[in-house]
């Protein structure tokens, strides 16, 4: 059997959904490495990772699960509007906004600075993704 319209739109969404639907859910795996970066370690006397560094981790979730619950009405209203195709076109441009704002940090300190934006971009992005599937 060949690959049809059909197969094409289903293997789509499930890569979709898969790459940029959830980043905002895996948080808990993307601490270990911005712990390991150094990531909001100024905000640590000890040089070690404490309190402070773990409630910086904390609200960054929090903005992000806020981000990405939040936007759904929005995405929602623009989906209804527009239709799946533009809807995840631009989503995944946001997506990627998101991702680029994170790979062009040169060094912690720009990452400090960029961590919080970038991971807002990523859920409203991966957020309407995951609605057009």
């Amino acid at each position: 059997k060949k690959f049809g319209y059909k197969e094409y739109v289903l293997a789509s969404a499930v890569t979709n959904s898969c790459l940029l639907g959830g980043i905002v859910f895996g948080f808990p795996g993307l601490v270990l490495i911005l712990r390991r970066e150094g990531v909001f370690s100024e905000v640590c006397s000890c040089g070690v990772y404490c309190s402070g560094q773990q409630e910086q981790m904390a609200i960054l979730s929090t903005i992000g699960f806020a981000a990405a619950i939040g936007s759904r009405l929005f995405a929602g209203i623009f989906l209804d509007k527009f239709g799946p195709k533009l809807t995840a076109v631009l989503s995944g441009l946001v997506s990627f906004a998101g991702l680029l704002l994170l790979a062009t940090a040169k060094d912690v300190t720009a990452l400090d600075e960029r961590i919080t934006p970038a991971w807002i971009i990523l859920a409203v992005g991966g957020s309407s993704m995951h609605l057009t599937s």
